[in-house]
């Protein structure tokens, strides 16, 4: 399945919006915090501890990205409690970096309306789960319990791409690599 830009665009909002609910049960979404105050907007500022855009370009180029490729936010939309940075690949697949104060690690794993099929894993020495994504069968994303919040990164084919690969497989060795820019343990 591949998503038209309109449908990335609903997904990353749905993405956003679903991850979880707050300890008293009403959802968190793109348009309202926690404290139900803030609205998506283009404009501002790293909103997170940890910000993905922050990897520096020589390391984005050194995993096979293009740094000039690079779109910050869920097409060029910044959500309250959530950084996101994306890079395109030069072949079949896309990165998104997710980073979030908003969620806990463990709403984001057991989050069934966006992912399934759970799995442990060991990345650069750090432990890690891997997901499934529910809205792009032949796409992974692997997320990391953080001390800042939650790291996500989430690799898909490209709309373009006539063949893809193994996302997990391409999620593991990309973060892997960007281990080193991930803050401390």
């Amino acid at each position: 399945m591949k998503l038209t830009p309109i449908a990335a665009a609903c997904a990353a909002a749905a993405f956003l919006a679903g991850c979880s609910s707050t300890t008293s049960g009403s959802p968190v979404s793109p348009t309202t915090d926690k404290a139900g105050t803030s609205s998506a907007s283009a404009t501002n500022a790293s909103n997170t501890r940890w910000d993905p855009c922050s990897i520096p370009d020589t390391d984005v180029a050194a995993v096979g990205l293009n740094p000039g490729r690079k779109q910050v936010g869920a097409l060029g939309t910044k959500f309250p409690g959530w950084d996101i940075c994306g890079w395109m690949s030069d072949s079949w697949y896309e990165l998104h970096v997710y980073s979030t104060s908003a969620h806990t690690y463990e709403e984001v794993v057991h989050n069934t309306t966006l992912f399934h099929d759970p799995q442990p894993v060991t990345v650069a020495g750090r432990p890690a789960t891997q997901l499934l994504q529910n809205d792009e069968p032949d796409g992974c994303t692997i997320v990391f319990d953080i001390p800042t919040g939650p790291v996500q990164f989430a690799v898909a084919p490209k709309l373009s791409a006539h063949q893809g690969g193994d996302a997990c497989a391409e999620a593991k060795r990309i973060a892997g690599v960007l281990d080193k820019d991930l803050p401390a343990k």
